[in-house]
């Protein structure tokens, strides 16, 4: 049964998921010819759906072979596996409207929430018709993010930063010949490598 704090997580979460979505469209903008500030500052369009709560029987992807199979972000872990990346109990995942990724793509959000207050985000962004690559979409975010750092061991790629007390940890692997980026953001004072195991745990089921 959905309680009546899952919709206040959907307004807590935002500034999660906003972070993580911005940095799924870093790549884009990296791969565009010509691209300006001017673009930057329109790379993720405004979602006119209204956020809804995930489903509590939603089943979980594995191996997909199609991009196209991917129609949300919180059947790709357990709540009880963001409970362990970031130390917490009782966290809620809520599914919000998919966002549109200029030049090609969108993105799916899972938002988290342990009693009406912020917690983390998932953001699974599907880069469809785009040529970017793995090491491409990596490359631009070590260029964007001072002290990001390249993670070993997981897709096809990860990098990890902390900006403003956030910390993103994001990981790539192409799906069908499609580049899709998982993302994760919360507290930078989470743990590193436990929330590394959380975004292993949603890419194996790419």
């Amino acid at each position: 049964m959905v309680n009546t704090f899952v919709s206040k997580s959907v307004r807590t979460s935002v500034r999660w998921a906003a972070l993580t979505v911005v940095a799924a469209a870093l790549p884009l903008m990296s791969a565009c010819s010509g691209s300006s500030s001017a673009g930057s500052a329109s790379a993720v369009a405004p979602a006119t759906a209204q956020p809804t709560p995930s489903a509590g029987g939603q089943s979980s992807p594995a191996g997909l072979r199609t991009a196209a199979e991917i129609t949300g972000a919180c059947p790709f872990v357990e709540t009880s596996e963001v409970d362990e990346a970031f130390s917490i109990s009782g966290a809620t995942g809520t599914e919000a409207a998919p966002q549109k990724l200029a030049n090609g793509g969108q993105a799916f959000v899972c938002s988290y929430a342990v009693g009406g207050e912020d917690a983390a985000a998932l953001v699974a962004s599907v880069y469809e018709g785009n040529k970017v690559t793995p090491d491409q979409m990596i490359k631009a975010i070590l260029d964007k993010k001072a002290g990001a750092e390249r993670v070993g061991g997981i897709g096809e790629g990860a990098v990890y930063y902390t900006e403003d007390e956030v910390a993103t940890f994001s990981a790539v692997k192409v799906v069908g010949g499609t580049p899709v980026m998982v993302a994760v953001s919360g507290p930078a004072t989470a743990d590193k490598d436990r929330v590394g195991v959380l975004v292993k745990q949603a890419v194996d089921k790419l």
